[in-house]
């Protein structure tokens, strides 16, 4: 792991300045008012990945509604009424002007008998260090001219 101030050697301490705890080298510890908390610290290269899933609507959600309604042979408004809705608020789904909440995805599903929520998942793992792109304090700076 790189310093986090120059961005050029080894970071073997862990140091606080000015109130934040960062991971820095021989040389740049001792910036500004700073303690060394911990020395000769190794990162964590070994984190197992984080994966967050999360349900989601799924795409042309508007055209598939409007199709299996369509095919009960349900007007929007008496589909509406069926369920308890509004017929604004089907109507503005099926258009596709309006998002509908999973709660609400999830009664068109089952009284329509489609699919219109899916689980999607990202997983995050540790980050691979690129030697000279990593970014530093520095890079994050701006300078105010007076």
């Amino acid at each position: 792991m790189l310093c986090e101030i120059c961005g050029q050697k080894e970071a073997k301490f862990k140091t606080v300045i000015e109130g934040t705890t960062m991971s820095t080298c021989e040389k740049c510890k001792s910036h500004g008012p700073s303690q060394v908390i911990a020395q000769q610290f190794k990162p964590h290269s070994k984190l197992p990945p984080k994966k967050i899933e999360e349900e989601i609507v799924v795409e042309g959600y508007g055209n598939l509604i409007k199709q299996a309604r369509e095919k009960k042979g349900l007007s929007q408004k008496e589909f509406s009424e069926k369920i308890s809705e509004k017929d604004s608020i089907i109507h503005k789904v099926e258009t596709e002007h309006s998002v509908p909440p999973i709660a609400l995805a999830k009664k068109i599903e089952k009284f329509l008998g489609i699919k219109l929520v899916e689980v999607a998942s990202q997983e995050f793992g540790p980050q691979k260090e690129s030697k000279g792109q990593q970014l530093t304090i520095g890079d994050n700076i701006k300078i105010r001219k007076r």
